[in-house]
């Protein structure tokens, strides 16, 4: 409902199933019935004028192995289909050859596409040109198989995939290797250590997830940047503190450069009243993090060319050039 309400309900192309496991191992522990697919809404933006793609599934080893029996004098490999009768009623044959089938045309339920067992794991590159861990992050990640199906029942080299929860960077990562332009977003802290070195991983020719099924040699770029902070300063102080005398910091530090919520007067928050006092340090904090305007974390484009923001020429340039075009 939600969806219909937003993308219009008129918009809705289809619901797809992806079933990526089976009720056995670690799920079957469990004494409810055991989750093994996920639904995926499909909408487009204009029901009517939208273009629609033909995607095939290939063909299973025991697909081939039941209908694809027969071989011609060259080594190719054939199935029978039956195409009717004649005018003397004898039955009209035709042959199909594997190589020159598509496979098997897209269904609403997707079997075929396993889910990604590990935790999905961020790399860095050391000195001895070795992968190193950096960071661990438990679900969330989609298969890169997941991800091409659906960029390819809906997109064509060239337009532009726009992922606004890029999370370990999946999206971006097969947009990149099937030639599709792309943004990404994410408000989490790992995405320069991770996303980012996905990516270079990409441009430098990885082999893994569809990098064999799309031929994947490597090259392109992307641009990578961060919004520039304002009150988010504050907020991020405000979480790393570690004592009262450092929130007492902060706080004079607002009061003189930063945006306080319009729903407090400055005049009646004290450090040190004997109230503020007895709140635990996390409550502290939680209130110090109240007293911001949110309205006001980053510095808006409007504001670019404002002294008190110190914002660089360079950033400036390349600010303007995302919103206006060079």
């Amino acid at each position: 409902m939600l969806c219909d309400e937003i993308l219009g309900e008129n918009n809705f192309v289809e619901e797809l199933i992806w079933a990526y496991g089976s009720p056995s191992g670690g799920r079957a522990a469990t004494p409810k019935p055991v989750n093994i697919h996920d639904y995926i809404l499909h909408y487009c933006k204009d029901y009517p004028s939208r273009k629609q793609y033909r995607v095939y599934t290939p063909y299973s080893e025991k697909y081939i192995a039941d209908w694809f029996k027969y071989k011609d004098e060259d080594g190719r490999v054939y199935q029978k289909r039956q195409r009717g009768k004649d005018e003397n009623g004898n039955t009209i044959w035709e042959k199909q050859y594997l190589d020159e089938s598509k496979g098997i045309p897209l269904s609403t339920v997707w079997t075929d596409i396993k889910q990604v067992y590990a935790d999905p794991r961020a790399y860095k590159e050391n000195q001895a040109k070795h992968t190193e861990i950096i960071r661990a992050f438990t679900g969330g990640q989609k298969p890169e198989a997941l991800i091409k199906r659906i960029l390819e029942m809906c997109t064509d080299e060239g337009d532009l995939v726009l992922d606004f929860h890029l999370g370990t960077g999946t999206t971006a990562s097969v947009a990149h290797k099937m030639n599709r332009r792309y943004i990404g977003v994410e408000q989490m802290d790992y995405i320069d250590e991770f996303v980012v070195n996905r990516l270079v991983d990409v441009i430098k020719g990885n082999n893994t997830g569809i990098s064999k099924d799309v031929n994947w040699q490597g090259g392109g770029s992307f641009v990578y940047c961060e919004l520039a902070k304002l009150n988010q300063n504050f907020a991020d102080r405000i979480q790393t503190a570690e004592n009262d005398k450092e929130l007492a910091d902060i706080w004079r530090e607002i009061k003189k450069t930063g945006f306080i919520s319009c729903y407090v007067n400055p005049k009646d928050i004290n450090p040190e009243a004997e109230d503020f006092k007895s709140l635990s340090f996390e409550e502290k904090k939680r209130l110090f993090m109240e007293l911001l305007d949110k309205n006001q974390l980053y510095v808006n484009y409007c504001d670019i060319d404002d002294e008190d923001y110190n914002i660089s020429d360079a950033d400036k340039a390349f600010t303007k050039s995302f919103y206006e075009g060079v």
